[in-house]
């Protein structure tokens, strides 16, 4: 389960801290438009993203869904780090 850091286990949900790892979504270069990760305008963006069910790919989908943005998907490509199901 990918979780934010500091995030609590749902309540019908019992594990341990496996590993950590940071996530750092980046953007392309646009100097006059650059955007920080906390901002909605960020997430307004086209992602490139692994296919569904990675659990990377789902948290980024919450996010930008929280924000109440629909994700846009510029593609889809598979890596094998992403096999975390």
């Amino acid at each position: 389960m990918v979780l934010p850091t500091g995030t609590a286990l749902p309540n019908d949900v019992e594990g341990v801290t496996l590993a950590q790892e940071k996530m750092q979504p980046v953007e392309g270069r646009r100097p006059a438009h650059r955007k920080s990760a906390k901002s909605p305008e960020f997430y307004r963006q086209s992602w490139i993203l692994n296919p569904a069910g990675c659990l990377i790919r789902e948290e980024i989908k919450n996010r930008v869904e929280r924000l109440g943005l629909p994700l846009g998907i510029a593609a889809e490509l598979h890596s094998p780090a992403c096999n975390w199901r």
